[in-house]
């Protein structure tokens, strides 16, 4: 498993950063305030049995944020870590391009195994 994390950059336009957030996740106001560089506005743990849903609202979060030009960073994590404990944080920052990658790279490993008729063939 891996966790992703969207982080909004400092400086970010808080009224554009409430509305991308507003159509995507279920937060207030002041829960989007409260966040910064250092405190996740959400995590995305991939691979689960939940991962086509949080695929989908991890690209919703950052087409929204991206129509409102909202700037933000991204951190792929081991899922039990936390942002603010890592000391390494810039060797785990990921583009928008590595996240489509690595979540385009698992769906077609999915239809794969589907098209195979599963995880492996049996004798």
């Amino acid at each position: 498993m891996s966790k992703i994390a969207v982080v909004p950059r400092k400086g970010s336009d808080i009224a554009r950063l409430a509305r991308a957030v507003r159509q995507v996740l279920p937060m207030s106001l002041v829960e989007i305030l409260g966040r910064d560089e250092s405190s996740p506005l959400a995590e995305f743990t991939l691979f689960g049995n939940d991962h086509k849903e949080t695929a989908r609202r991890l690209r919703q979060l950052l087409g929204a944020l991206d129509q409102q030009g909202v700037q933000h960073q991204m951190y792929e994590l081991c899922p039990g870590e936390k942002l603010e404990d890592v000391a390494n944080r810039d060797e785990l920052e990921v583009s928008v391009e590595q996240v489509e990658s690595i979540l385009l790279n698992h769906e077609r490993e999915l239809a794969r195994q589907h098209e195979s008729g599963g995880r492996g063939k049996r004798s």
